[in-house]
């Protein structure tokens, strides 16, 4: 099960067992091969083609997505910044993305997402209201789905992958069809940056907890009439990120 063949196809017995997910990719047109195409995915190479090659040609493609796996997992260890898995994924799905929190506004976006939309796409942070509009009146309905929603945002079409925490809806994955059209495959790598995606969320939020607590703390204070001293300003300072407590 799950496995794929390279092999020739003259070698391959006339019946044997076939597993589920399995795909063979061979060398050569035989009779016995319309047996295995009932019975699993077969690519099959006409003409003379070196079969070392075709093994070479195959573990690169696994390659690929392993090493693209591999810098997600390494991003999420050392930073978790969502920005850098959108950048190292725009090989893999060849089209704007970006990411929203559960109060709409952007957290990450490829370079080429803001420019590709609308001028009005992102303002200040937030989806546009055009965007925001068509955006909530397809999506909002459908925030409690696990699994991907292929729909249409003003001129293009986009997949979209919910994110979790445990049950709680806490943003969206989206890609957005501008430069080539949808694939089958975004599924499945779509829902391997959506987990990296959640994981880096959860991660970052369990930061911003502990800085909400602090400020809450002083602020309590504050209130009490106690006095702000210079170590809770420089907090209060670095974790303001341009808001005014008045």
């Amino acid at each position: 099960d799950n496995h794929l063949y390279v092999a020739m196809a003259e070698r391959l017995p006339n019946r044997m067992s076939v597993g589920n997910n399995v795909t063979i990719v061979c060398t050569g047109d035989v009779p016995q091969l319309a047996f295995y195409q009932m019975r699993c995915c077969v690519i099959c190479i006409k003409g003379n083609t070196d079969l070392f090659r075709i093994f070479n040609l195959v573990q690169s493609i696994f390659n690929r997505y392993d090493e693209w796996h591999e810098k997600l997992r390494e991003i999420l260890e050392r930073n978790a910044s969502i920005e850098e898995m959108l950048l190292i994924s725009g090989s893999i799905f060849e089209n704007p993305m970006f990411v929203i929190d559960s109060n709409f506004h952007y957290l990450a976006y490829t370079g080429n997402a803001s420019s590709e939309a609308s001028p009005n796409a992102f303002e200040s942070g937030n989806l546009g209201l055009e965007v925001l509009g068509q955006f909530l009146e397809l999506h909002e309905p459908s925030m409690h789905v696990r699994e991907p929603l292929l729909l249409h945002l003003l001129d293009t079409e986009t997949l979209n992958f919910n994110l979790y925490e445990m049950d709680s809806y806490i943003g969206c994955l989206t890609i957005d069809y501008r430069l080539r059209k949808h694939r089958e495959s975004d599924i499945p790598l779509g829902k391997i940056l959506t987990k990296m995606i959640e994981l880096a969320l959860q991660k970052f939020s369990g930061i911003l907890t502990d800085t909400h607590s602090v400020i809450r703390k002083i602020l309590q204070g504050v209130v009490d009439g106690m006095p702000v001293d210079y170590e809770q300003q420089r907090m209060m300072e670095a974790a303001q990120s341009k808001k005014t407590y008045i």
